[in-house]
């Protein structure tokens, strides 16, 4: 599968939206999965008008993406489940990534934002309302806590 995703995202957005349909994934029309973008996963759905990439990664056993979403260049989007509402908005260089353990989601409402540089972690599953913005180098982390240094941890 992912000898396969590779192979696809370096092609042209119309045949690589066509080969997705014919494994089973739903596409949207007007979407486009610009060059280099790797689609890892075995349930695809995405809507209408949908840019994604440059040279973007997504993974997760289930990606729901809905209408009109952007995800910028150079970005990560990686959970065990990934579902973006309308109008969201992955700026370049964002990291949105975790294990693929049983908690790890990422749930998005419509017309949020995630600004350049932010990074969050998405381990024990990160859930976003509707018009919420994330500023531009935002740290979120799901995991556990780090041991106190100070006291030898």
């Amino acid at each position: 599968m992912r000898v396969i995703a590779v192979i696809l995202s370096l092609t042209p957005s119309f045949f690589h939206k066509m080969i997705r349909r014919m494994m089973g994934a739903k596409i949207g029309k007007g979407t486009r999965l610009k060059f280099g973008t790797v689609l890892l996963s075995k349930k695809i759905e995405i809507g209408k008008k949908v840019k994604i990439g440059p040279a973007v990664y997504i993974s997760a056993k289930e990606i729901k993406i809905d209408d009109y979403t952007k995800i910028g260049p150079l970005s990560v989007v990686s959970a065990r489940k990934i579902i973006l509402g309308k109008y969201v908005h992955v700026s370049p260089f964002a990291v949105i990534s975790g294990d693929h353990s049983e908690n790890s989601q990422f749930i998005v409402g419509d017309h949020s934002r995630f600004f350049p540089y932010c990074w969050i972690e998405t381990g024990e599953g990160v859930v976003i309302g509707s018009n919420v913005g994330i500023g531009g180098h935002t740290l979120i982390f799901t995991h556990g806590i780090w041991p106190d240094y100070l006291d030898g941890g």
